[in-house]
């Protein structure tokens, strides 16, 4: 399916080619990341000057931000995000005289005026919230600027944040990296490889509430060490243990994700995918934007201070969990809860509709002072019943002032302080007038 893609990657790739400077804007997560380690490799690797940031959102505050950091006839990357705000880029073109070009994977509305250039999966029936990432998109960019085939790592890992599946055009890029041994594919339980006993610990993907204490979990299994030095029979029976611990309300998605394919990454500094995508999301939603990216770019320094992010980004996740039972508030169609923690909220929102409450979708709320931010998650059965949160989300949104948007099965907005209720009002009405799922709530 990757060839679909082609035409358009080979669009953007001779729109950079025409550039000696290239401003590339990149969301904060594993999957933005990641595509803004790809794309900055390829440019270095062409002999072009670039200047990459990673962002939470887009909103017309990157005016300053791009005013400060390109000159007029630069061109203007955006990776992971920009389709769905033709208004917005198109204000940036006019204002700062800029030429744009999109890498993005979310559906989007309506079509980017034409002197913009797009890849979008979506434009040639690929869909992009399950079977390529940005950072699949962006790596047919790179093989169309030259010979990067070895970054197809860092665009698998980018898919493992954005919990793809391996279909479709993440398939195509998958079987070329194990060809070309950029990937190696092992089978079993996927979790970080390291100490059995830290990463159950902290382990949010899955989530085990472990009543007993994991010390006596893993006691009781006679199993000790690192996931990856475990006998087959030691491992299978601690997958049926874990399954057992969460069968009860985990998702029928997070009990099929619990086992499969791993993937080691011999080109990157953390050859653990699941592990190296946890760091650098880690490092993104933390602000050690840079620190990211580094990661992305191979470089090694930046590693110890990296892992210690993951720790604690882990430990606050967790936290949050532990209290969700008693903060969760519940509507006919969906379900919805306030986050303490502004950095976590996507993490928490997973965390809860695959372990925890399935059957609804969930849209967690974090209070700032000048923002309220939202994340919303949902399952592949409930996108099966016709949910769409990148619908409900942007209309909701958009009805209290604020903006949302990105894929059917999670998205996210930004609204207002002080609209929180009125939102919750919205996505009800929402519901109600969009969703057949609302009447077999």
């Amino acid at each position: 399916m990757i060839e679909l893609m082609e035409g358009a990657a080979k669009k953007v790739a001779a729109k950079i080619r025409d550039h000696e400077f290239v401003r590339v804007i990149s969301h904060h997560d594993a999957d933005g990341i990641t595509s803004a380690g790809i794309i900055s490799h390829a440019l270095l690797r062409c002999n072009i000057h670039f200047h990459a940031t990673l962002l939470s959102r887009l909103d017309e505050s990157i005016l300053d931000l791009l005013r400060d950091s390109t000159k007029e006839g630069d061109l203007l990357l955006f990776c992971d995000m920009g389709s769905s705000q033709g208004e917005l880029l198109n204000k940036i073109r006019h204002e700062l005289g800029l030429e744009i070009a999109v890498i993005d994977h979310h559906r989007y509305k309506d079509e980017l005026p034409p002197d913009i250039i797009q890849l979008n999966p979506h434009c040639v029936g690929i869909d992009g919230a399950f079977e390529v990432s940005a950072s699949g998109c962006t790596y047919t960019v790179s093989k169309a600027l030259g010979d990067n085939f070895d970054l197809a790592g860092l665009a698998i890992t980018g898919a493992i944040g954005d919990k793809q599946r391996m279909i479709g055009v993440n398939r195509d890029i998958l079987n070329e990296a194990v060809k070309n041994g950029v990937v190696i594919l092992q089978e079993g339980l996927k979790i970080a490889d390291g100490d059995l006993k830290e990463e159950l610990a902290l382990s949010t993907e899955p989530y085990i509430h472990f009543e007993e204490g994991v010390d006596a979990f893993l006691d009781e299994l006679g199993i000790s060490g690192r996931l990856s030095d475990l006998s087959d029979d030691d491992e299978k029976r601690l997958i049926d243990a874990i399954i057992s611990k969460i069968r009860t309300r985990s998702s029928e998605d997070a009990i099929a994700d619990l086992v499969g394919e791993r993937y080691i990454l011999p080109y990157e500094v953390i050859q653990d995918a699941i592990r190296f995508m946890q760091i650098i999301d880690a490092c993104g939603k933390k602000g050690k934007t840079g620190l990211a990216l580094s990661l992305c770019m191979r470089d090694r320094k930046g590693l110890d201070e990296a892992s210690a992010i993951r720790v604690e980004f882990q430990k606050k996740v967790l936290r949050e969990l532990e209290t969700v039972d008693q903060k969760i508030k519940e509507r006919a169609g969906f379900r919805y809860i306030f986050a303490e923690d502004r950095d976590i909220t996507g993490a928490f929102a997973g965390a809860i509709i695959r372990y925890l409450y399935p059957d609804k979708p969930i849209f967690v709320i974090n209070q700032l002072e000048n923002i309220s931010k939202i994340s919303a998650r949902g399952t592949r059965a409930l996108i099966s019943k016709g949910v769409d949160l990148s619908e409900i989300m942007k209309i909701a949104a958009s009805r209290v002032g604020g903006v949302g948007g990105g894929h059917n099965i999670a998205s996210g907005g930004a609204i207002p302080p002080g609209s929180e209720e009125r939102f919750i009002e919205a996505v009800d009405e929402v519901l109600r007038d969009h969703c057949e799922f609302f009447d077999e709530s």
